[in-house]
């Protein structure tokens, strides 16, 4: 080979010619630079990236290229049971607590239910024992009133006083005096009192041929116990036989003289201890004793029988 022939080398992928030098360290010295030079000069990352790739071909994974950890998802099926158990434990918590407060609530309001019924009945205690101890201190004691019965002539039964005093005045235009009787919220209207029924059906009679419209009817008070001082209880007692004999002779004598002193006795006995107690029953009385001596007729005796039943019957309010 000639020496001084250009020599040909094939670097990175291009042919390069180089030209001997008589100077063999000249000749490599500047040859290597020049070869150093063309590399430098025709250098491109791409070959060299290719190379690399050429070589490592074989292998799996790209040395440049950097893999991502895929992240572990789980399953909906899952999610759906955490969610179920969570909101069934947050629902299970408030139910509980709401039953818990309603349950103390009750707690508390049967304590309170407890407490105000032994406070009121600590308070009835003492004004019971109050109340006795004032009639003791009084000189009162339980006196038993005793009911009454007897047969009237009623002409009606009202839900207001208005109306009975309507139907009242009806029966007095009539020539039949009456009387009105309040009892539990209703006004009975009283035409007449009698022994028995059959002494009633001649008035009866009478008022239903004035185009009235009465019925003989039984009536009754009941027993009843009230406090009073022994001598309104003496006084009070003999009240119902001068009353239950005063019904047997009017129906009779159509009049009430042979009873009169009787009745002016009982009057005088009235009790001073106890004037509030039997003021209006007093007043009847006085009523019935002014009839007899009027020598008025037994219509109007009647009513005044009436009317002192009724304010003995008012005692027990």
């Amino acid at each position: 080979m000639d020496k001084h022939k250009p020599i040909s080398v094939r670097m990175n992928g291009k042919e390069t010619l180089v030209k001997p030098n008589t100077n063999k360290e000249t000749t490599w010295s500047t040859s290597s630079h020049q070869q150093a030079a063309a590399l430098d000069k025709n250098f491109e990352p791409e070959d060299l990236i290719e190379l690399e790739k050429t070589d490592r071909s074989d292998k799996d994974d790209d040395w440049f290229e950097i893999k991502s950890k895929k992240k572990r998802k789980i399953p909906s099926v899952f999610k759906l049971f955490l969610f179920a158990a969570i909101s069934a434990t947050l629902v299970g918590v408030t139910l509980g607590f709401i039953m818990l407060r309603m349950f103390a609530g009750i707690d508390d309001n049967d304590a309170d239910q407890v407490n105000a019924i032994q406070t009121q009945q600590k308070e009835n205690n003492g004004t019971s024992n109050e109340s006795v101890d004032q009639a003791t201190i009084a000189g009162n004691e339980s006196v038993t009133i005793e009911g009454l019965d007897s047969f009237v002539i009623q002409a009606g039964v009202f839900s207001t006083k208005e109306k009975a005093e309507e139907w009242r005045q009806q029966y007095t235009d009539a020539g039949f005096p009456a009387m009105i009787w309040e009892n539990n919220d209703e006004f009975r209207l009283f035409a007449g009192i009698y022994q028995s029924e059959s002494s009633a059906e001649p008035l009866e009679s009478a008022m239903i041929a004035e185009n009235l419209d009465p019925y003989v009817r039984a009536w009754q008070t009941e027993t009843m116990t009230i406090e009073a001082s022994a001598e309104f209880d003496a006084w009070l007692d003999s009240f119902s036989d001068h009353w239950n004999d005063s019904i047997t002779i009017l129906t009779s004598e159509k009049n009430l003289s042979s009873i009169q002193s009787e009745w002016s006795e009982w009057m005088s006995n009235y009790p001073e201890s106890d004037p509030q107690l039997g003021a209006d029953l007093h007043v009847a009385g006085q009523q019935l004793v002014q009839s007899i001596e009027n020598e008025d007729n037994a219509q109007l005796l009647q009513m005044d029988l009436l009317n002192l039943w009724k304010q003995v019957d008012n005692l027990g309010e």
